[in-house]
């Protein structure tokens, strides 16, 4: 085969395999891909993926009104080892004081939030946990989030 006919058998099959890339959404039924052939609108397919953790969220701290709640995670004055850890390190440990609260559990609420204040806070503060719904991918864009369930208070003397 000469090199101009290799050429053109590359191009006419990378055109036809493109067009029935193209073509795949309007002629399958059910699955869009048929190997080796695949559809070109995968990506806009997806469906939006939605998370939730939980996060400590600051009211009040040293007697002072905060507003609008400050996370925790962006409270770094209010750690009492921060040369120790940082506000990352604390995530199992919140995320689990959010399943107890969530689970109704009294007992390990109350052993997870000692552990926590004896931890993590220094000054007197009222807080919350709450439940963050948010869209990974916007929450990284902008840090916006969809919404904020409160889910407990506490007041740490």
């Amino acid at each position: 085969m000469s090199y101009r006919a290799a050429k053109i058998s590359v191009l006419l099959f990378l055109a036809v395999y493109f067009c029935t890339g193209m073509l795949a959404q309007f002629f399958a039924k059910g699955v869009e891909d048929a190997y080796p052939f695949f559809s070109w609108f995968l990506f806009s397919r997806v469906p939006l993926r939605i998370q939730s953790e939980y996060a400590i969220r600051f009211l009040e701290i040293g007697g002072k009104t905060v507003d609008p709640p400050l996370f925790f995670k962006k409270a770094p004055g209010a750690l009492r080892n921060k040369e120790r850890r940082s506000p990352d390190e604390y995530y199992v440990l919140v995320q689990s004081l959010g399943g107890a609260v969530k689970r109704k559990d009294a007992e390990e609420t109350a052993r997870l939030r000692l552990e926590i204040e004896k931890e993590m806070l220094d000054h007197p503060a009222v807080y919350e946990i709450s439940e963050i719904i948010f869209n990974p991918v916007e929450l990284w864009r902008n840090g916006s989030v969809m919404e904020i369930k409160p889910l407990a208070e506490f007041t740490l003397k």
